[in-house]
């Protein structure tokens, strides 16, 4: 019962807040300007980058993720026992690579590193198209 007298309350005093927030010069919220930090985040050509280089490891996560299943059961034939193998040597892969990483960067820029991998990414994932594509599965 007191749920229900609250939200009665709570009713009767909307109209008042909408007016009083009309009166105030309040633009309703589909008038509004839209935010500028994607205009800002576009022009500055550092944050594209970096946008396109979080693009590239997305997608290859996504692949991986998505597509696991697929070549491992019908491009090799193999059973949904050895999907979880694969998704789980990526995993290890991923694991083996954070832990050497930290001595890569000592030697190495960020940027060398980040841009390196992102070609890498993409040109086995285009390799990984190409074969797909082509219907025979190359490698079985």
């Amino acid at each position: 019962m007191n749920h229900i007298r609250r939200l009665a309350t709570m009713l009767s005093n909307m109209p008042a807040r909408l007016q009083t927030a009309i009166a105030r010069g309040a633009r309703p919220a589909p008038t509004r300007r839209p935010p500028r930090a994607p205009v800002l985040f576009f022009a500055t050509p550092q944050l594209c980058a970096l946008l396109a280089l979080n693009l590239v490891v997305a997608a290859g996560s996504a692949m991986v993720t998505v597509n696991s299943v697929v070549y491992v059961r019908d491009q090799l034939g193999r059973s949904a026992t050895d999907a979880s193998l694969a998704v789980g040597a990526y995993g290890g892969g991923s694991m083996i690579v954070a832990l050497i990483l930290p001595r890569v960067l000592d030697r190495v820029s960020d940027r060398a590193v980040m841009l390196r991998g992102a070609l890498l990414l993409t040109l086995v994932f285009a390799a990984l198209g190409a074969v797909t594509a082509a219907g025979s599965g190359g490698w079985q």
